[in-house]
């Protein structure tokens, strides 16, 4: 019997891949999930995203942010 060479699938990337929690938004910026809070009601951070009862905010528009220095955010950061 012939051996078949198989290509595996391209793994989709996962949540975390994809979206930060704010647990993740905290270690991003050496501060508490709290202040993540203040900070979002405050509106000195880019506001997240509501996933059902989940709060997280996209990866890359948030590392931009990040790399760009933290200005202040617009309405939208995508």
């Amino acid at each position: 019997m012939p051996s078949q060479e198989t290509c595996p699938l391209p793994l989709a990337p996962s949540a975390a891949a994809i979206m930060l929690t704010i647990d993740g938004v905290a270690a991003m910026l050496a501060c508490s999930p709290r202040t993540v809070h203040r900070l979002v009601d405050t509106g000195r951070i880019p506001r997240p995203v509501r996933l059902g009862g989940m709060i997280r905010w996209p990866r890359e528009p948030f590392e931009r942010w990040v790399a760009q220095g933290c200005p202040k955010p617009s309405k939208n950061i995508a």
